[in-house]
Parts: C-alpha cells; sequence; structure tokens
C-alpha cells in the first residue's frame, strides 16, 4: 500500500524532531485559506480549490504550514513554514522543496559531485537566480532516483512565487515547468499565513 506522499512529507519533518516534540505534532489537517485584504492586494483573490495541510500546538506556541501534495512527476514544488505563534505572519519565506522525478536527470543530480545552479522563471519575466543548492539523499537505485533539493525562499522571492501565474525551475541547462496546482497550492499558503490564525488541535 502507498503512502500518502503529502504524508510521507510530514512524517519526514517529524522525524527530524525529538520524540517528546514529535508527538505534539499529531493531528493535522487540510484547510482552505480565507480570503483578506492584505493578501488580496498582494496575489489577488483566492484561485481555485487550493488547501493547505496545517498545525499548530499550543504546547510548544509553534505553526507548521504546508503546500503541494509531493507525488513527483518530472517536477513538484512543496513549500514548507515554521514560525512561532499561530499567526498571521507579515513577510512569510517558507522552505520551497523542488522534487525532481524519475528520469535522467534526477539520476544525475544524485549522482553528481557538484552542487546544481538554480533559476526560478516566473511568468516568463521574472528571472529569480537562486544559486547553487545542495541535493538531498536518495536511498535506492540511481536510475530509480528523486532527487529532493531545499530551498529557503526570502520574502520577496515567495511574494513573487506567490504571484507568478506560471513558473519554471531551470536547472543547469533544464528547464522544468512547476505544475499549477502546485502553484496554486503556494499560493494558498501565502495566503493562509498572511491572513489567518490557527486554533489549537
Amino acid at each position: 500500500m502507498l503512502m500518502n506522499p503529502r504524508l510521507a512529507i510530514v512524517i519526514a519533518f517529524l522525524g527530524s524532531l525529538s520524540p517528546r516534540l514529535a508527538a505534539q505534532w499529531r493531528g493535522a489537517k487540510d484547510v482552505r485559506p480565507t480570503s483578506c485584504s492584505l493578501a488580496d492586494s498582494l496575489i489577488g483573490p483566492p484561485k481555485g480549490n487550493a488547501s493547505v495541510y496545517t498545525n499548530y500546538k499550543p504546547s510548544v506556541d509553534t505553526s507548521y504550514l504546508q503546500s503541494g501534495n509531493g507525488s513527483p512527476a518530472k517536477l513538484r514544488m512543496i513549500g514548507m513554514l515554521l514560525f512561532a505563534g499561530r499567526g498571521p505572519v507579515p513577510f512569510p519565506a517558507p522552505v520551497v522543496s523542488f522534487l525532481v522525478g524519475r528520469g535522467q536527470l534526477a539520476t544525475r543530480l544524485v549522482t553528481a559531485p557538484m552542487n546544481p545552479d538554480l533559476t526560478l522563471i516566473l511568468d516568463d519575466t521574472t528571472v529569480i537566480h537562486i544559486g547553487a543548492v545542495p541535493v538531498g539523499r536518495f536511498n535506492g537505485p540511481t536510475e530509480l532516483a528523486i532527487a529532493p533539493i531545499n530551498t529557503q525562499m526570502l520574502p520577496a522571492w515567495a511574494l513573487a512565487l506567490a504571484q507568478a501565474r506560471t513558473a519554471a525551475l531551470k536547472i543547469e541547462s533544464s528547464r522544468l515547468p512547476i505544475p499549477q496546482s502546485d502553484l496554486r497550492e503556494f499560493a494558498a499558503l501565502y495566503r493562509f499565513a498572511t491572513c489567518d490564525t490557527l486554533r489549537a488541535n
């Protein structure tokens, strides 16, 4: 039985915490962000049925948001934001994980001795040079490799990405389109972070 990819990412996140702290993060859920004047002025009105994976624990007064379902195709994009309190967050700067799916590029990325150079291209007009970024580990046959690349967004980058109608990730000479569903969910994460307050589970 295959695990829900989104759940797998959260489990990996919990695995980085101490057992006592990880136990406090159970009970996360999907929610749809509400509209608010600040987010509407920054990224426009809500689009589609995008939802955000959310959790808040009062015992540590910390919130966690996640966008993207994480099922690797050619490329998937997942946003993750961990912050103190329940929000809102005035200038969200999520970590964005790009998952390069199985194929020659993923195999090359997990076996290359050098970190790949990344560039975001938004609406074919805005270019954000991220720079050289380490590729996460993959345990298994290289021909089945999935290459995870985690990047820390600056607040201005996150806003530009949430505003974008189309986006692509350039990895060295390869240009991969970011799925529309992942863009909508990232915008939903940005909207939730700037508009909403999480409730305790």
